[in-house]
Parts: C-alpha cells; sequence; structure tokens
C-alpha cells in the first residue's frame, strides 16, 4: 500500500474526480484529492501542493464562467468581500507556524460541519446581514491557509447570502482562486518547493486538468435541485472527517 507508483496512481485519479466535482459542484477537490498526497508527502509537504493544484482548478473554473449578472449581484467577491478573503489568508499563513495541526484539523472540521447542518441553506435567497459574508469570506481565507479546505464555507456562504443554486459553482471560482493564489503566494517557498518534489508532477497537473474540463461539462448538466442538498452533504462528510482525523492525533 506504501509502493510510491500506486500512490501516484491513486492520486491521479482522485485528482481527476476530484477537480470534476469542483468545478461541477463547487466544492470537493481537497476532500477526494488530499488523502493520497498526504499519503505520499506528508501533511506539511501536502498543503502547498493541494494549494497550486486547487488554483489550477479554480482558473479553469473560472476560464470556464459564463454568467452575465457576475459582478453586479451581491452575492460575488465585492471590494469588502476581497478584503475579508484576503485578511484570513494572511491571518491564516502567519499563524500556520505556531498551531497544533490537531487544532487546525477541528476548528476547520467543526466550521465545515456546522455549515453544512445549518438550516439557513434551506432558506437560500433570503439574504443575510449585513457584513455576514465578509465575515465567512474571512474565515474561508482562514482555512485556506491552515488546511486548503475553504469549498464548503465559500459555498454555502454564497447560499446563504441568497444565490441562486444553479450559479453557485460558478461564483465560488474567482473566491476560490483569490484565496488559493495568495495563500500559495505567502506560502511561497513551501508551496514551490513542495510542488517540484512531487514525482510525475507533469502527470499530477494534466490529471487535474482533465478533471476540470471534465467538470465544466458537468456543470451545466446538474439540476438545480441537487446542489444545494449536495453541498451539504459533502460538508457533513468533509467535516467529519477532519474532526475524526483531529481526534486521531490526540
Amino acid at each position: 500500500m506504501s509502493d510510491p507508483n500506486f500512490l501516484l496512481l491513486i492520486a491521479l485519479g482522485c485528482a481527476v474526480a476530484g477537480a470534476a466535482l469542483q468545478i461541477g459542484l463547487g466544492v470537493g477537490f481537497s476532500m477526494v484529492a488530499a488523502p493520497p498526497v498526504i499519503a505520499m508527502l506528508g501533511v506539511e509537504a501536502a498543503l502547498g501542493v493541494l494549494l497550486g493544484l486547487n488554483l489550477l482548478v479554480s482558473c479553469i473554473g473560472m476560464a470556464g464562467r459564463r454568467d452575465a449578472a457576475y459582478g453586479a449581484s451581491s452575492t460575488g467577491p465585492d471590494r469588502w468581500t476581497a478584503v475579508s478573503l484576503l485578511a484570513g489568508v494572511a491571518i491564516g499563513a502567519a499563524t500556520l507556524g505556531y498551531l497544533p495541526a490537531q487544532f487546525l484539523l477541528a476548528v476547520t472540521g467543526v466550521a465545515i460541519l456546522l455549515g453544512g447542518l445549518s438550516p439557513r441553506t434551506d432558506a437560500a435567497g433570503q439574504g443575510l446581514p449585513s457584513g455576514t459574508l465578509s465575515m465567512i469570506a474571512w474565515t474561508g481565507g482562514l482555512i485556506t491557509s491552515w488546511t486548503a479546505t475553504p469549498g464548503p464555507i465559500f459555498a454555502l456562504g454564497l447560499a446563504w447570502a441568497g444565490a441562486e443554486a444553479k450559479r453557485i459553482p460558478r461564483l465560488i471560482q474567482p473566491m476560490a482562486a483569490m484565496a488559493y493564489g495568495a495563500a500559495f503566494a505567502l506560502l511561497g517557498p513551501t508551496g514551490w518547493v513542495s510542488l517540484a518534489s512531487v514525482e510525475g508532477l507533469l502527470w499530477l497537473l494534466l490529471a487535474t486538468a482533465c478533471g476540470a474540463i471534465v467538470g465544466l461539462w458537468v456543470r451545466g448538466r446538474l439540476p438545480a435541485s441537487i446542489i444545494l442538498p449536495a453541498l451539504r452533504l459533502l460538508a457533513v462528510v468533509g467535516g467529519t472527517g477532519l474532526l475524526v482525523k483531529a481526534l486521531s492525533h490526540i
């Protein structure tokens, strides 16, 4: 099971599936691809790799975005949302080396799990109090630097803010690209070294890109009625998994 070639094959398959899920639904790449990448590299080195691959997925997702209303909508990453997001990324990067891994996993797991269990996603369209979306963006930015898993926070935050379910997979990509790009830049040396040290890196990048292209095809064909339930399910599964992992290290 520890054979590097076997782990690489598993990672390639997970990269394809995770990238397709990330663009088609809005979340999922880190949940699916992180386990084999961590198994290959260890937790610290894997963070840089996951940030870089997530950035690639989000950039492809933006290239495929066709939403004339984007930018005029209050649910998009406006100036204050962007500032809050970047502030969260910066604080997360600054505190990353001072907090135990169990704490980071536990806090991230609780935040994602609460988001998935919150009934507010069933009332999407009612809007949020002023400033709440900025707080959600700040939390997502923080989690990006800590564990590279902000997707459920961003997606459910957009739902709470009133975004239509069908638009969430498109709207999330610019937010995710901003968060992953900033985190990757702040964690620069670690991230670049981690990427450069991956055996079969080109294959991993290719698999991720192929999965993202599949996701572009899937995104416009998913029924709106299944998007929010699927996001909630992924948030519950992902948050629970992070909590279990945190508790297993105590």
